[in-house]
């Protein structure tokens, strides 16, 4: 993995969990497609991963803009415009994480998503493995311009090989059709999230399928 492309997230501490590896806790998503805040999971702790997907489809040429909410990493960004009924749409899906440095619910100021797509998080507790930083890399997305009235229908992939640390593979679909076509030991967490662990090596994962958004990457847990 060229570590130098990646971006590294400073962990504010030394986490040392005591079980194995990572332990999905719990997922939200915006009330309403006009909400500006997504709150987490109530029973967040320190040093728990925090990843959030945010959709958003406008009319229009221009794409709308998605600020990284405040202490969170930008994974990846994926644009896409469409016409439907004479008028065009943009879309575009970002994907984030950040390491939880408080305990307890957390509020995330989050973009309107538009159209009825929201946005949505995601929480997961490292656990049997210490680290000290994250290295993000191997990421995929796709959206379509307008969601209620379009669908996708292809794979997203995130490989990685020859690392020597714990490696976490997390993707997200939000499917319009059909079931998701998987490969790589992706597990369903919640409605929509997937997970592939690995102690050590490499790994190829992909899902897809008939889609509105798809996202997925890995998380290097650094000692």
């Amino acid at each position: 993995m060229d570590k130098g492309s990646s971006k590294l997230l400073q962990a504010s501490q030394l986490y040392v969990p005591d079980v194995e590896f990572l332990e999905f806790v719990g997922a939200t998503t915006v009330a309403s497609s006009s909400d500006t805040v997504l709150l987490t999971p109530s029973d967040v702790q320190i040093g728990d991963i925090i990843v959030l997907v945010n959709p958003c489809s406008i009319s229009g040429l221009s794409a709308p803009n998605i600020p990284t909410p405040t202490g969170f990493t930008l994974v990846s960004t994926i644009t896409d415009g469409s016409s439907y009924l004479s008028t065009y749409y943009t879309a575009r899906l970002s994907t984030f994480f950040k390491v939880a440095t408080e305990a307890g619910q957390q509020s995330i100021t989050v973009r309107p998503s538009g159209n009825h797509i929201g946005a949505r998080c995601c929480v997961f507790r490292p656990a049997g493995v210490s680290y000290s930083s994250l290295v993000h890399g191997g990421a995929q997305a796709l959206t379509v311009g307008h969601p209620l009235f379009e669908t996708g229908s292809s794979t997203v992939s995130s490989n990685s090989s020859s690392i020597s640390n714990p490696v976490a593979c997390i993707a997200f679909a939000e499917l319009a059709t059909g079931v998701p076509t998987i490969t790589g030991d992706l597990v369903v967490q919640s409605s929509g999230w997937y997970l592939n662990t690995r102690s050590s090596g490499g790994f190829a994962a992909s899902i897809g399928g008939g889609y509105r958004n798809l996202s997925i990457f890995y998380l290097e847990l650094v000692p």
